[in-house]
């Protein structure tokens, strides 16, 4: 249950912070072709990759399809891991959501 409402406040909070087309060219989307990401951040045009998994294991490998994708940066929520891998980052949603 948590994981879910977890994953409907980041959703929330990417539609009101970035799903704003009035608002620097700015969007939110879902990606299911060739694989699930749960949002899309696209700003100009660039894409941002944001997937949440709310569990005490998330780590890069839950990463593996934005990377299969071709996409060279990204974010990962988690519950409690902050990292840095290049150009991808798994952030805490309670850090995620201050920033």
């Amino acid at each position: 249950m948590k994981a879910r409402l977890t994953e409907q406040v980041i959703a929330n909070e990417l539609f009101y912070r970035y799903d704003r087309p009035d608002w620097l060219n700015s969007r939110v989307f879902f990606w299911k072709n060739g694989g699930e990401i749960d949002f899309i951040i696209k700003k100009e045009k660039e894409l941002l990759p944001v997937e949440v998994k709310y569990q005490k294991n998330a780590g890069f490998q839950d990463l593996r399809t934005i990377k299969r994708l071709g996409f060279k940066r990204g974010i990962l929520i988690s519950m409690d891991r902050l990292e840095m891998e290049n150009s991808f980052a798994i952030i805490p949603a309670e850090i995620f959501l201050l920033i």
